[in-house]
C-alpha cells in the first residue's frame, strides 16, 4: 500500500510539472498567410476554429468578398450591419479623429485611382484629384440605427489599413477564451504576442529592413520582444509606381490626395492591440517622423520605430522614447 502511495505521489508531481505542448498552425486568409503559435496543456489544435473566424471576417470587412457587408455598404445596399462591422467602423472612426484625418478609411478610391490594388492607374490631374477628394471624408458616413448613412452615395469605405490587425486581435480573443495565455499570431506580418514562453523569454518578431524594390530579398533590421503587445509595420518601399524617374508611394495623404513624398520608408508601431497598431502605422506613414513623434506624446502605451532614407543610400533610425 505504501509503494502504491509513493507511485501516486511521484506521478502527481510529474503531471504538475509537465510543460504545456507547443502548437504551430498556418494557413491562408485575407489574401495573405497567417501563422499562429501557442502553448496548450494537451496540444489541442484549433485550426478549424481559427479558419472559421477568419472566414466569417471576410464576409464582414473584405472588399474581395462580393457578398461582404462592406461591399453592400459601398454599393448602397440597405442592410442592418452586424455588431462586428459596427465595431470595426467605430474603431476606424476613433483613429481618424485622433489623427485628424491622417488615417481615413474613405481614401480607398483615391488609392485605386493611382493604380494600386492591381487597378489601372488613371491620369491623375489636379482636377481629377480634386474630384476624388470630394469623396474622402470619414465624417461623411455614419451608422444610424444599425444602417450606414452617407453624405454622398459615392463615398466608399476601405478597412484595409485596420483589417489585418483587427483579425489578429479576433484570433487572440478566441485563444484567450480557450484559456490559452501564451501565443503569437501573425497575419501578413501584423503580429500579436501574449505571455512569456516556458523558457522565460518573450516572443521575438523582426522588423524588416527597407528593400530597394518589391523583389528584393527580405532582411531583418532589428528584433522586437513581444510579451503583451501587437506590432505592425507599414512601409512605402514594396508598393509604388515610377513615373518620369520618380518613385511614388502607395501611401496616399487624405488631405492632399497625393502620394506622400517625405523620406520616411517604414514605421513599426507597438501597442497593446494589433488593430490600433495597424491604424496608427498608416497614419504615421502619412504624417512623417516629426509630426508622429509629437502625436505619440499624447498616446500612452503606443510606441514607434521609424526608418527613413538618409544620404548615400543610408538609413536613419528614429524611435519613440519607450520603444
Amino acid at each position: 500500500m505504501k509503494n502504491i502511495f509513493f507511485v501516486f505521489i511521484a506521478f502527481f508531481a510529474v503531471a504538475c510539472t509537465q510543460q504545456p505542448q507547443f502548437v504551430r498552425i498556418s494557413g491562408h486568409a485575407l489574401g495573405t498567410y497567417y501563422l499562429v503559435s501557442y502553448y496548450h496543456p494537451e496540444g489541442k489544435n484549433y485550426q478549424a476554429e481559427i479558419d472559421s473566424i477568419l472566414g466569417e471576417f471576410l464576409f464582414v470587412a473584405s472588399l474581395h468578398e462580393p457578398k461582404s457587408e462592406i461591399n453592400a455598404v459601398n454599393n448602397n445596399v440597405d442592410i442592418v450591419l452586424s455588431p462586428m462591422f459596427q465595431d470595426i467602423f467605430n474603431k476606424a472612426v476613433s483613429i481618424s479623429e485622433i489623427t485628424d484625418g491622417a488615417f481615413d478609411f474613405t481614401v480607398g478610391p483615391l488609392v485605386r485611382a493611382f493604380g494600386f490594388w492591381n487597378t489601372e492607374r488613371e491620369e491623375m490631374t489636379d482636377e481629377k484629384i480634386a474630384e476624388y477628394l470630394e469623396l474622402v471624408d470619414f465624417r461623411g458616413i455614419q451608422i444610424v440605427d444599425g444602417r450606414a448613412v452617407k453624405r454622398n452615395p459615392n463615398i466608399k469605405i476601405d478597412f484595409n489599413a485596420i483589417a489585418k490587425g483587427y483579425a489578429v486581435d479576433l484570433v487572440g480573443e478566441f485563444l484567450e477564451s480557450r484559456g490559452i495565455e501564451i501565443f503569437l499570431i501573425s497575419i501578413g506580418g501584423d503580429a500579436l504576442g501574449r505571455g512569456v514562453r516556458p523558457n522565460g523569454n518573450c516572443w521575438r518578431v523582426g522588423i524588416e529592413t527597407p528593400a530597394e524594390t518589391f523583389l528584393s530579398r527580405r532582411e531583418v533590421e532589428t528584433v522586437v520582444q513581444l510579451c503583451n503587445s501587437g506590432l505592425v509595420t507599414s512601409g512605402t518601399y514594396r508598393r509604388y509606381f515610377e513615373q518620369d524617374g520618380r518613385r511614388f508611394s502607395h501611401t496616399i495623404d487624405p488631405t492632399t490626395g497625393r502620394p506622400v513624398e517625405h523620406s520616411l520608408l517604414s514605421v513599426s508601431v507597438r501597442d497593446t492591440y494589433a488593430w490600433r497598431a495597424d491604424a496608427f502605422a498608416t497614419a504615421f506613414m502619412v504624417l512623417g517622423v516629426e509630426k508622429s513623434l509629437e502625436m505619440l506624446k499624447n498616446l500612452p502605451g503606443v510606441e514607434a520605430f521609424f526608418i527613413s532614407s538618409g544620404d548615400n543610400e543610408t538609413f536613419v533610425i528614429t524611435q519613440s522614447e519607450g520603444f
